[in-house]
């Protein structure tokens, strides 16, 4: 558990440093709020069709995926613009993890697939 979310090369950094500098905040704010919304509409079309058998889900993962690999990419773009977004969403992700396991009395990863399972 201890890898990174996604895995980038050293060369794949440098790129992504390289184009958020390149345009610039404004710019990375804007695509990046584009890339999320596409983001959101393929993960629910993938959940249309690999859930309520409305479409190909074959076809829709790949497209999930690309979507979120774009806003994985602009997630990077900004955190190399604005350095100091990390500290701010590494805070934001505790609070919200530690919300979601108290609201829904999950005490470890196993109880959370037991609880899931047993729904």
């Amino acid at each position: 558990m201890d890898q990174p979310m996604i895995k980038l090369t050293n060369q794949q950094k440098e790129d992504i440093d390289a184009i958020a500098w390149h345009f610039g905040d404004e710019r990375a704010v804007l695509h990046a709020g584009e890339e999320y919304a596409e983001a959101s509409a393929a993960i629910i079309q993938y959940f249309r069709a690999e859930y309520h058998h409305d479409g190909f889900p074959d076809v829709r993962f790949d497209l999930m995926c690309e979507e979120i690999a774009d806003a994985f990419i602009m997630l990077e773009e900004l955190l190399d613009l604005r350095p100091e977004m990390r500290a701010v969403i590494e805070q934001k992700i505790a609070y919200k993890i530690n919300r979601t396991l108290e609201r829904y009395s999950i005490k470890e990863p196993a109880n959370a697939e037991a609880e899931t399972k047993a729904h």
